[in-house]
Formats: structure tokens, sequence, C-alpha cells
């Protein structure tokens, strides 16, 4: 057989002596960067003497009561001379004046209990739509003591883009027939910032927060395939951590320089055909006890392999065993009796605060986020494809921005959100404006930095899916820029 005098070359090359003139690098350094950090979660927690007796209207009224005096303040900067009335004594006609309250949107489309009921099949094929939202939606506003209904153009009332539950300033007069014309709206606007006081540990080098989420721990039921790759993906992102994957370049400039990991929900697989654990089948329940305790502890196992590399918080997300309603409460030690010895291990609320080199974290495994996208025109249809631009504003970051602005981390609960009746405070409003504010569980990566009327700062991460898209999220400690990085078990030829 005659080989071809190209391939005969390369393989000459390949068999050839080193060359003299070659210069090496010295190795690089590889241990791992650390980071002071601090957890300040106390007012996710809550008590031992759960009381689910109460009604919700008394978060409601706590919310305006906490709320109104940012109003005030926002609208008196905004519409300086204004005069601000309650809503009986709003005037028909003449001078506008401000009111302040909580919104209500009525929306025909918004899912019922009922539905489960209906028999007309017009009606109840809007039970499974993904968004609820439609052009006869109106808002209402309601105070301590009434109600009115809002109407005004869309450039002034902007009714798609706002949910219930958002504490607003109206401004406005009141028509013949009760209904309120509107010429502005104002929220509570961003929250007070804490100044970074970074510490004087690993000062002159980068370091990185990953965020993650929807990993999908545990790889499948047994006797299935998955066929997503997301296994292999996983596969791929512990030994990274490790630092088993990637040349000592990589090692030594970058992955030692993750700090910190951050999984912002999802530790059980919900897709493909390992979510059977967590939808109806009609598997015994004996069988469905045996897949769960399987799952939570090939999930133990890989959640292992992280905190063996680096410091570990675990959120728990809507499909993983926690409370449903929010604030969920951290993952029982039971569930990672070997994740759960390690020092370096934290096991989060959702929502999760915290602190990295003094510099202030907030997220959630995006229960919240989903829920204002159903229920407003947020963000459009721009939640399919991947980006990877590194400063790519798409995702559902928009939302994310809409919360700051309104001062409330869940707007949306209890009404369309599940969560604990509190009576006497609420811990989602936010006293103070984050340095990072991310959403876990998201269709795809999404970045972007906003800045307050005050000379606040954020950086808002929408982290995707990692069993979806192979993506995880990395924050720089020193500048808050960030940057989506991809795993992929795809081969191209």
């Amino acid at each position: 057989m005659e080989v071809d005098d190209r391939v005969a070359g390369a393989y000459d090359d390949l068999l050839s002596d080193p060359l003299d003139d070659l210069q090496f690098d010295p190795p690089i350094k590889t241990e791992r960067n650390t980071a002071v950090y601090r957890a300040t979660n106390d007012r996710f927690i809550l008590a031992n003497d759960k009381n689910y007796d109460r009604q919700f209207s008394q978060l409601y009224f706590y919310r305006l009561g906490k709320m109104r005096q940012q109003v005030v303040k926002s609208s008196e900067t905004k519409w300086p001379g204004t005069k601000i009335v309650r809503i009986v004594d709003a005037p028909e006609g003449g001078e506008d004046v401000t009111i302040i309250g909580t919104l209500y949107k009525e929306m025909k489309l918004k899912p019922s209990i009922l539905d489960e009921y209906v028999k007309d099949r017009a009606l109840g094929a809007h039970v499974d739509r993904t968004r609820f939202i439609s052009s006869d939606d109106k808002l209402i506003l309601e105070d301590d003591g009434s109600r009115i209904s809002l109407i005004g153009s869309p450039d002034l009332l902007n009714v798609g883009s706002l949910v219930t539950g958002v504490v607003a300033g109206i401004r406005g007069h009141a028509l013949p027939n009760g209904d309120f014309q509107v010429s502005g709206v104002c929220f509570a606007s961003m929250a007070p910032q804490k100044t970074i006081q970074k510490s004087n540990n690993n000062s002159d080098e980068p370091s990185y927060v990953l965020l993650a989420s929807g990993i999908g721990a545990a790889g499948g039921n047994q006797g299935e395939t998955t066929t997503d790759h997301s296994s292999l993906r996983l596969a791929m992102l512990l030994e990274y951590l490790n630092g088993s994957l990637g040349g000592e370049m990589e090692r030594g400039k970058f992955v030692s320089k993750i700090a910190h990991v951050v999984i912002a929900g999802g530790i059980l697989p919900t897709s493909s055909s390992s979510s059977s654990i967590l939808q109806p089948t009609n598997y015994s329940s004996e069988h469905l006890k045996t897949m769960a305790a399987a799952s939570i502890q090939e999930a133990d196992m890989h959640l292992t392999e992280i905190a063996a590399a680096v410091p570990l918080d675990i959120m728990p997300g809507p499909y993983d065993p926690a409370n449903y309603s929010l604030p969920q409460q951290p993952l029982h030690p039971c569930l990672l009796p070997v994740a759960g010895r390690f020092s370096s291990v934290v096991r989060a609320t959702n929502p999760h605060e915290f602190e990295v080199e003094g510099i202030v974290f907030l997220g959630t495994s995006g229960q919240n986020v989903d829920d204002v996208y159903r229920y407003s025109n947020l963000c459009g249809d721009n939640d399919s494809g991947h980006h990877h631009d590194q400063d790519d504003a798409g995702g559902r970051v928009e939302v994310l921005e809409e919360m700051l602005k309104w001062r409330h981390l869940v707007p949306t609960a209890p009404d369309t959100l599940s969560t604990y009746p509190y009576h006497n405070s609420d811990p989602f409003i936010l006293e103070s404006t984050p340095h990072v504010f991310f959403a876990g569980g998201q269709p795809r990566f999404g970045t972007k930095v906003i800045e307050g009327e005050n000379g606040q700062k954020v950086r808002l991460v929408s982290v995707p899916s990692f069993a979806d898209t192979g993506c995880v999220a990395l924050v720089n400690l020193h500048d808050l820029s960030c940057k989506p990085l991809y795993f992929s078990s795809k081969v191209e030829v």
C-alpha cells in the first residue's frame, strides 16, 4: 500500500526529536483561592411554631404599610408639589393628585382552582398556557380603605409590565364613573446599597463565584438511559472544578480562582425519563420510594465531589425535596448524609443572601422570576436560543431589574405564588440593594449591569438550567464582571 507523501511527512514530524529552543513556562501555582464568606439568611428562616391559619390579607396590609413611606418619598421626588391623598379622597377632575396602594391585576386568562372542573373546551384550553396576559387585562389600586380602577394610555400606564402585589404611587385624577385617569406611575425605587468592604484576602488575584442551577445531579432511573447527555456534562463540570479537566494553564490561572460555588436549585433531574419520580406514574408507591432514594443518594455523591473541591452553597428548588412555599427552608441533613458533613457546605434557604469578600449576593431558584414572567409581558419572547455574549442582556434579567425598582423580591406572592402567611413581617421587601442579584432555573443565560438613582450598581444574572444548556455563570469578585461557561458533550465532526 502506498502512503501519501503528505501523510508520511506528518508522521515524520510526530516522530522527530524535540526542538532544542522550546521554552517552557515554570509550573503554575494551583492552590484554590479562598474568600471570606458570611450567610445572611436569618430573615428567611421560619420559626418552629409555624402558623398556616392566618389570612394572606395581613401580608398585603403589612407590605403596604412598610413600603408606603418609600413610595411617598419617590413620588415627592418625581412630582414635587403634587398632593398625596387616600383613594377615597381622590377628587374628580381638576388638579392631579397622587394615591398610593397595592396593584391588583384583573386577568381573564389567570388560572383558577375552578379550572379543574371546567368542561368547556374553549375555556379549558387556557389551563396549559405558559403566559396568561391579554389585551383586556386591567389594573386596580387598593389601599387600606378602598380600591379604584386605573385607566390611561399605554405610555403612561403599561398594564402588561406590571403584576399583582406591587406597591405603587399613581398620579392622576378620578373620573365621574369612578375610574382613575392616570398621568404617571412611580415605585419605591432601588433601596440603599452597602459599600463594598473587601478583605485583604487574595487582594492581588481575581476570584470567582460560580453560579449554577438545575444540575440534575441524579443521572436517570435504573435501567434507563438519558438522551440529552446531561450526565456527561455534569461529569465534565465535576472534573473541571476538581482540576482534572483542562491543562495546567487553565487550572492555575482560572479554575483555582473559583472560590465559591452556589447551586440555585435543581439538584434532582426534572426532565427526560428521570423526571418520573416527580410526575404522576403507574409505578407502585414502593417503587417510587426506591427511585427517589436512589436519585437523592446519587445527588449526594455528586455534591460531595464538588464540596471536596470548593466551598458550596446548596439552595432548594421547586422540584427538590423541600417545602413548596417560599421561603423554602434548607434541605434536611438526612438528604445529604455525606456532602453535609463538609464544614464548607451551606444548606441554604431559597431565597439566599450571602456575602463573599464584602460583596452582597441575593438570589432565588427562579420561582419568583418565572411567576412574574407568566403574568406580565416583560422579556417579550426572547427566551429561546443560546446567546454567548458576555454582556448578553437577554434571559429574564429585565424581571430582576423591575423587582429592584419595585423593591420587592416576590411581588406576586401570595396571589399566584405560594408563600408562608406572614402577618407582622415581609422578608421579601428589599431593605438594601445587593451587588449581585441572580435567579436560577432560567431558560438561558443573561446578564446586565444597572445603576440606581443614588449610585447603586448591581450585576444581574439569569442562571440557566445546567442539565438543559450545559451553562454556568462566573462572577468576578474584583470588578463584578460575569461570563457564561459552557460544557458540551457533543463531538464536532
